[in-house]
């Protein structure tokens, strides 16, 4: 349940393609490993997380892959994805700013287990078990480069147990409730979460047998 450093990002849709649509956006990203905005305090970093990610999935094309795929399956489980995406940003931006507190449950102040727990009860319906180390043996291992929006994320935080959790919400960024900055978005390839990071769980799954 704890974790004592990390960075703010922004979330990107993949229909925007490249990471280069981020650079007029660059400005709003600490650069030092030590400092994090609170996106409640900075009101244009909330809006440009929500345009970033609602607006390319619902105005823009698909990607050429949906597009030249011609099977229904395909872009039925794209569309199932992106609407995963929008309902799980929806219920984390929601949470941001709020701030940490060990064994807390309420907008008063929660840990990263209370909050994946609420996000995937409100969002989806899953009831995760409440404390970390129980959610990390909850659904299937999902190997990193897999990385689905919604897939838990956890962390060696503590003297190498599994000790913190988050949510995958896509472009290598991950939604969790930071000690220091209380609930955030941070990159998942930051030195310190890449150095302590211990695996990925599903628990939502897109089903397109159909």
């Amino acid at each position: 349940m704890a974790e004592r450093e990390s960075t703010v990002g922004i979330m990107v849709s993949p229909a925007l393609h490249r990471r280069n649509q981020l650079y007029p956006l660059l400005f709003l990203i600490p650069r030092k490993r030590d400092c994090q905005m609170n996106p409640c305090r900075f009101p244009a970093l909330l809006l440009c997380i929500t345009w970033w990610i609602v607006v390319p999935l619902t105005s823009f094309p698909r990607s050429e892959q949906a597009i030249s795929a011609g099977s229904d399956s395909v872009t039925s489980t794209v569309s199932i994805q992106d609407s995963v995406r929008i309902l799980l940003m929806q219920h984390v931006i929601n949470y941001l700013g709020i701030p940490y507190h060990y064994g807390g449950n309420s907008r008063k102040g929660m840990d990263c287990s209370a909050f994946t727990y609420r996000v995937f009860s409100e969002g989806f319906g899953i009831e995760l078990p409440r404390s970390t180390r129980a959610q990390y043996h909850t659904g299937v291992r999902v190997r990193k480069r897999a990385l689905m929006p919604g897939d838990l994320l956890f962390f060696r935080t503590r003297r190498g147990r599994v000790s913190h959790v988050g949510i995958y919400v896509g472009e290598g960024l991950f939604a969790h409730a930071s000690i220091n900055h209380g609930i955030t978005i941070s990159p998942l390839e930051s030195p310190y979460y890449k150095k302590r990071y211990a695996g990925a769980k599903r628990v939502i799954y897109v089903d397109n047998s159909e």
